[in-house]
């Protein structure tokens, strides 16, 4: 919320009547704009800018002892921050030449007309606001990071509330290790969101906030100026803020730390890690919440070793029955999600699969690192519980015969062949089955084509050519662009040329002569 700031205003103006005509007009301007001190010469203005410090001086140019210019020149030396307005009645461009070179905000004529001193001096009053605010955005950044001892100059008396805003699930591993461009992307829209709401927001009509990022990419602090004689946050105020963050994170789950007490600039550090640690603490996986970082205890120790060693589990690795070990390990999940457990035990107990399943991993491969890869990015890339888990479910049971049994490359070839058999309606993406499988690209293709006779990309294109032909005779009420995405390819102009170029004739076409031939068979 933009707030009023006090702008302090010393005039220097060697003429009497002309100084209180000035100072008569900045009053007529807004009750936010107020004289400290006034001069008649430049020497005058000097001793009460030392005493008042204001954040502008207006000044005339022709002035005794010290003029005008020769003033500035010297404030600029003692107070380079101080906004200058120039107010003359010399229309003389070497005037307005030195003055820009001293880096003046205005030159005005006189008569001084109330409206352009108005304007002149409401611009300033919003760059100052403007550069306290990132002045304070600084100061904060380093204070809430421990880079800044306490106490940090512009903010001594300033009471805050430390809030810890995280989109979706908490992260695990480094950004450039479970974030793309395209989800990255994502985050930065929905922080503009919240920006964009944070009026309503906000829970009092407050002068100044801040949103401070925090090592990951999903999560920031949102910085809260308490009011004067405002001691604490109301439950009820932390509850519509964080509804109305939630609004602006949707699908994706909104975690919310908080203290309802407001703290001075030398608690904003400790109070910052005490809200990372219940976040930390406390967050479950795809679910919204509200932790009061007061009240926060230890989340509850889970079982960790209950279903670790599954019998059928472990059987069905030793015969590598993948569609099996995928549905076990997914009611696994499930189960262990339904213990509410924060995700660091979680990844701690998925970690202990990977050594219980896979004791000795396959020379070259670290399963426990990869599981460990995509549980991180499945965390951070998938908004519930159900679509994590059967993300992580179908690749960890994946990654769990691949290390679990004894892998030969027929049998990899096979595997290769049921994955893009079970995929081939969704887009294959190669990369992201080299990741799964363990091995380059090339090795799959290579492997895959010694045991099939064709590259997993033709195979993949056959299946879904194949498929599209069935649906094509079998079912005439399918529109043609039904038919493409059911197969993989939702682009309907695509699916046509590529179908074509396959087959000979367009799915239309296709079709129609298809059928003829059956019913004359």
């Amino acid at each position: 919320m933009k707030s009023v700031r006090s702008v302090r205003i010393c005039v220097a103006e060697d003429e009497p009547k002309i100084l209180q005509n000035i100072v008569k007009k900045i009053q007529m301007s807004g009750t936010e704009f107020s004289v400290v001190t006034t001069a008649r010469n430049g020497v005058e203005a000097l001793r009460g800018m030392d005493e008042e410090t204001p954040d502008v001086l207006i000044t005339d140019i022709v002035m005794p002892m010290m003029d005008g210019l020769a003033l500035i020149k010297e404030v600029r030396k003692r107070y380079p921050h101080t906004h200058v307005v120039i107010v003359s009645g010399h229309d003389d461009f070497q005037y307005a030449k030195t003055a820009l070179r001293y880096g003046v905000d205005d030159y005005l004529l006189k008569p001084l007309r109330v409206e352009t001193l108005k304007e002149t001096l409401s611009k300033i009053s919003e760059r100052l606001l403007s550069d306290a605010h990132d002045s304070a955005r600084e100061e904060l950044f380093s204070v809430v990071h421990g880079k800044t001892s306490v106490g940090a100059p512009g903010l001594k008396e300033t009471r805050i509330c430390v809030l810890l805003v995280c989109i979706g699930n908490v992260h695990l591993l480094p950004a450039d290790e479970t974030i793309g461009p395209d989800f990255l992307a994502f985050l930065n829209e929905c922080w503009a969101n919240v920006r964009r709401n944070i009026e309503r927001c906000v829970p009092w009509k407050v002068g100044r906030w801040w949103m401070i990022d925090d090592d990951a990419p999903n999560q920031k602090f949102l910085l809260l100026e308490a009011p004067a004689g405002v001691a604490e946050l109301q439950k009820g105020a932390v509850q519509a803020l964080h509804r109305a963050v939630e609004a602006s994170f949707r699908p994706f789950p909104a975690k919310l730390c908080y203290s309802l007490e407001a703290t001075g600039i030398d608690g904003v550090h400790s109070t910052a890690n005490r809200a990372r640690h219940a976040l930390s603490e406390c967050a479950e996986i795809g679910a919204s919440q509200m932790v009061d970082i007061d009240l926060t205890e230890d989340a509850p120790a889970m079982h960790l070793d209950e279903g670790l060693h599954d019998l059928d589990l472990l059987q069905y690795l030793g015969h590598g029955d993948l569609d099996s070990c995928v549905l076990r390990t997914k009611e696994l999940l499930a189960t262990w999600l339904d213990e509410h457990p924060n995700q660091a035990r979680f990844v701690e107990r998925m970690r202990k699969l990977a050594d219980a399943m896979c004791p000795e991993p396959e020379e070259g491969v670290d399963s426990r690192r990869t599981i460990a890869g995509i549980v991180a990015s499945a965390l951070v890339e998938h908004a519930t519980r159900a679509e994590f888990t059967s993300v992580v479910s179908q690749a960890v049971g994946t990654l769990l015969v691949l290390h679990a049994a004894q892998l030969t490359p027929e049998r990899l070839a096979t595997l290769i062949g049921q994955y893009i058999e079970r995929n081939y309606h969704r887009q294959v993406d190669f990369a992201a089955m080299s990741e799964i499988f363990g091995y380059s690209v090339s090795y799959l293709s290579r492997t895959f084509r010694r045991f099939r006779g064709i590259p997993p990309v033709r195979y993949l294109s056959d299946l879904r050519i194949g498929n599209a032909k069935r649906l094509l005779l079998q079912h005439p009420e399918l529109d043609i662009s039904v038919v493409g995405a059911s197969v993989g390819f939702p682009d309907q102009h695509y699916f046509s040329r590529i179908f074509k170029k396959r087959t000979g004739s367009t799915p239309t076409a296709f079709r129609a002569t298809g059928a003829g031939r059956q019913l004359e068979a």
